[in-house]
């Protein structure tokens, strides 16, 4: 099923992304997760539809139609679903809090490290300018952006042409660098070298100066 292998290379993506572009993409995940759920409904209705063309003694396929779909409980289905959100947007609100007060637990999940954390303050910077998201997790934003700004020395500046790598979705890898999209925009991602000339890990492998293919950036 077509689905069902989305399905799977999805939370397989969403499961290898750190905890702040997890936070950063929380609604284009919620509204992935509500298109997946509509199609697997939709199939199982399709599905128990046809199961009962089958059976001895149906002739009204419309009346079947219907006393099928209703066993779907597609309005149960969507109480339940907006009742689940409700609950883990109240966990992730608990677990801001703890954050915000343990420092040692918060610069542990933001995996701060001198070569992602002005990439970390800049995706930073943007959510509080762009004000997208919940009051609650632009306190957060403020109080992470904060903490790096005391801890790496640096404020941010930031230019129109700052792409950070948790503005970016990932595609294919190709040689040094790779395709992937910025924006609702195709883009071509580059592999940056540090200044020892060591490849980042890949959490942070794309900085800053990833350029976008329409880009007139040099």
């Amino acid at each position: 099923m077509k689905s069902l292998k989305e399905i799977s290379v999805f939370t397989q993506q969403q499961a290898s992304q750190n905890f702040l572009k997890m936070l950063f993409v929380k609604e284009k995940r919620i509204a992935q997760i509500d298109a997946y759920n509509r199609e697997i409904a939709q199939c199982i209705t399709v599905f128990e539809v046809l199961k009962t063309l089958n059976c001895p003694g149906r002739q009204h396929f419309a009346e079947d139609v219907f006393q099928i779909a209703s066993l779907v409980h597609i309005q149960d289905w969507q109480s339940k679903s907006e009742k689940a959100r409700i609950a883990d947007q109240k966990a992730l609100d608990r677990r801001l809090d703890e954050l915000e007060t343990n420092q040692h637990n918060l610069f542990k999940i933001l995996n701060a490290q001198q070569s992602n954390m002005m990439a970390m303050m800049v995706s930073l910077q943007k959510r509080l300018d762009n004000r997208s998201d919940s009051e609650r997790e632009l306190q957060f934003y403020s109080h992470s952006l904060h903490y790096l700004s005391i801890a790496s020395g640096c404020h941010v500046q930031l230019e129109d042409w700052m792409v950070t790598s948790y503005d970016v979705d990932f595609g294919p890898e190709i040689g040094s660098g790779g395709l992937g999209s910025w924006n609702k925009t195709e883009v071509a991602l580059k592999v940056l070298m540090n200044e020892g000339g060591v490849t980042p890990n890949t959490a942070v492998r794309f900085s800053v100066e990833d350029i976008p293919l329409n880009s007139k950036s040099p």
